[in-house]
């Protein structure tokens, strides 16, 4: 679900970035057009310049991460990403079956544990690096 959650994340934030590109990219056009005809000035020209590009590196930097975690994700699904051609990611996962309706997990029914010891406390405390540890005084 985190993965999920993060490509989620990952097509916003490249959603945003790209307008804010579109935005930066129009203002540096008028900015050379100002300086063109002598209203502007030199350094303008080179901030807009530098946003633009700013932009662009981070557009790009949220690219390759939104490819990695589509990676990452098709991975935890077992899926090869070269044949996966569905959008996964239009609408909401649906929830097999709600967490409130699991049963709850009781410790001492746990198989693995039965055959342990008869209590958690001598399936904890029963091996010898406890008792060996127990005896080791504090020097003080």
């Amino acid at each position: 679900m985190r993965s999920w959650l993060q490509i989620q994340l990952q097509q916003q934030l490249l959603q945003i970035e790209t307008e804010r590109l579109l935005v930066l990219e129009n203002n540096e056009n008028f900015v050379l057009q100002r300086y063109r005809t002598g209203l502007g000035e030199l350094k303008d020209l080179d901030s807009a310049r530098s946003s633009s590009a700013k932009t662009r590196a981070t557009l790009a930097e949220y690219q390759e991460t939104l490819a990695k975690n589509k990676r990452s994700l098709w991975a935890l699904l077992g899926q090869n990403t070269a044949a996966t051609q569905f959008d996964m990611l239009s609408a909401t996962p649906t929830v097999i079956q709600p967490l409130a309706k699991l049963p709850k997990q009781d410790l001492a029914g746990r198989p693995d544990l039965k055959a342990v010891a008869s209590s958690p406390s001598n399936a904890l405390f029963a091996s010898p690096v406890w008792s060996l540890l127990g005896q080791v005084k504090r020097s003080g």
